[in-house]
């Protein structure tokens, strides 16, 4: 029953991975799209106010309300927990949001930090708050969706959202131009309303016409908390104290995850401008890191939560979901290599290239092609650190995760003391340079972690992770050729020329993948929808 168990929830991480990749496409993609247009509408300032300040109090909120009670939730523990027990201390939420909401807010609108010359940024504030607030409502049914692999879901819920809020900000901006950063607001509580009615709607029809009978519970009002109980207490003991821990946890990895952020808000090193055109890098250098690697690690995030047993040692584990856990996780790693090298090679080379087509000379003629070739090697560090983390967070017990908070703090001192001290030698740059060494170090826990649990030497973990030889020798060719190819045929003008050869080189890399990972080919390509493996499988294997 383990193994089967583990397979199912394997399958359903890869399937909720392949629909939050898409997910994560349409947000991003429409980010950018929006980013290119409203430049050419709004003043440096505005887009720095709203793509960084307000939206940093937003995910701030989110981050410290639900990320710890989430993790507690999914986590697979030994002690029975009821439903209605996981419903109840997700509506915590909602409350630790509102008391976020008043300190963040009044921190925000306080002469601590540097105020914007921006008419009307205490409705945006408020506005940003709310939305926020509004989004809790639907975590019940979120963690529903999750635990029962309504994949395509949350696709739905965030990409209509995402749809209304863009549509809202384009007519905002192009029939009021005038309103300013009130367009914002109305867009983002648009986004969130939206959110919210998606997920209602849906398993209102579920419960509706029955045609979820696995779900625990048979109505909507069985989502909502129940506060009087004879046989157990309303709140778990144990998911209270596993998500005291991770609540502590959540505080420390926000602050190194939106680390540069707050170190621009909190000590004003950048100007409201310089923040916008850093966000605008930022979105466009993450692009394609973000949109993979965030949704790989939340679904596998569950995948490892449910096949192995937090806080026991890997003797006291099933011996079949030990096997396919370690084959899962080096098989992740070995992928995110094989992405992060890939956009490594091509994007140190055609990133000037890209952030001309992008926005110009507004972007090309600032540290942005910099900024950029910063990002390629950041990507590696980031997706290293997503995979490496999040199987670390499933199975860490209680005490491990103390340990880990009190590491946080010292993970938090280093990239904070090198976050300054390289901004004021490299500006902008140097903030993804600290995310670096920030990453690095986090990686480090993480692999020990690994080494520890599963009883490997580090030989052979990077023998069981790294991608083949050949891949790697092509890798370094196919670097050096386009370096070249910028150096001489871009900076000459030869932009066509400059194309071939980087889609020339692509297709060699492809074709060495094809050859000489085959074995991490299959692996996921099993993962796909039976239809979408045969199709595959024709062109790829």
């Amino acid at each position: 029953a383990d193994e089967k168990d583990s397979k199912a929830a394997l399958d359903g991480a890869a399937r909720a991975a392949s629909y939050n990749v898409v997910l994560q496409v349409i947000v991003r993609i429409s980010s950018f799209a929006l980013n290119g247009f409203i430049l050419r509408y709004i003043s440096g300032e505005l887009l720095g106010v709203v793509n960084l300040r307000l939206t940093l109090l937003y995910t701030t909120l989110l981050f410290v309300s639900r990320e710890a009670l989430r993790r507690a939730c999914f986590s697979k523990i030994e002690q029975q927990v009821s439903w209605q027990q996981r419903f109840n201390l997700l509506w915590c939420s909602v409350p630790v949001c509102v008391l976020a909401s008043v300190l963040l807010g009044t921190l925000w609108l306080s002469r601590l930090l540097e105020q914007p010359s921006t008419g009307l940024y205490w409705v945006g504030v408020v506005s940003f708050s709310l939305s926020a607030l509004i989004e809790l409502i639907a975590e019940p049914l979120c963690m529903l969706g999750h635990s029962f692999h309504f994949s395509s879901l949350r696709i739905l819920a965030e990409g209509l959202g995402q749809v209304f809020k863009v549509g809202a900000v384009v007519l905002g901006i192009v029939i009021f131009p005038n309103m300013g950063i009130l367009v914002f607001c109305i867009s983002q509580i648009i986004f969130s309303c939206t959110y919210v009615a998606v997920y209602f709607i849906y398993f209102n029809s579920q419960f509706r016409h029955k045609t979820a009978p696995q779900l625990p519970i048979a109505t909507m009002k069985g989502i909502f908390p129940k506060f009087s109980y004879d046989k157990e207490p309303v709140l778990n003991p144990h998911l209270l104290t596993l998500s005291w821990s991770f609540l502590k946890q959540s505080l420390l990895k926000q602050l190194l995850t939106d680390g540069e952020k707050y170190v621009m808000t909190i000590f004003g090193i950048l100007n409201f401008t310089q923040q916008g055109i850093y966000d605008v890098i930022n979105n466009l250098g993450s692009l394609v890191a973000r949109f993979i690697f965030q949704p790989i690690e939340e679904s596998f995030y569950i995948f490892f939560s449910q096949t192995l047993k937090r806080g026991l040692p890997v003797e006291k584990q099933s011996e079949e979901s030990v096997t396919l856990s370690l084959t899962t996780l080096t098989m992740l790693i070995k992928a995110v290599l094989w992405i992060s090298l890939i956009i490594l090679i091509f994007g140190f080379s055609y990133s000037h290239l890209a952030l001309n087509i992008y926005g110009g000379k507004t972007l090309t003629d600032s540290d942005g092609p910099l900024l950029m070739k910063c990002y390629c090697i950041y990507v590696l560090a980031l997706g290293i650190n997503g995979i490496t983390e999040c199987f670390f967070f499933a199975l860490m017990s209680k005490s491990e995760g103390d340990r880990y908070n009190r590491k946080l703090l010292w993970f938090s001192f280093i990239f904070l003391v090198s976050a300054i001290l390289l901004t004021r030698i490299l500006g902008s740059a140097g903030f993804i340079l600290a995310n670096c060494v920030n990453m690095i170090t986090r990686i480090w826990n993480s692999c020990n972690f690994m080494l520890t649990f599963y009883k490997l030497t580090p030989q052979e973990l990077v023998k069981k992770c790294q991608p083949s030889s050949n891949f790697l020798i092509t890798c370094l060719m196919v670097f050096l050729l386009t370096v070249m190819s910028e150096m001489w045929l871009y900076a000459s003008g030869h932009v066509f020329l400059h194309l071939i050869i980087g889609a020339g080189c692509g297709v060699l890399v492809l074709l060495i993948t094809r050859s000489h990972e085959r074995e991490m080919c299959h692996f996921f390509i099993e993962r796909l929808p039976i239809r979408l493996q045969h199709i595959v499988k024709q062109f790829i294997l």
